[in-house]
């Protein structure tokens, strides 16, 4: 499971660190997106 799922281990281990990172690089590349 661990390693199916490495985001989420990282994601717990940081408290919610990586949280808003994911959504600034979703946010990122949807932005490329619709520029595109």
């Amino acid at each position: 499971m661990s390693e199916s799922k490495p985001n989420a281990t990282v994601s717990r281990s940081d408290g919610g660190v990586k949280g808003p990172n994911i959504f600034e690089r979703a946010k990122d590349e949807m932005k490329a997106v619709k520029s595109s």
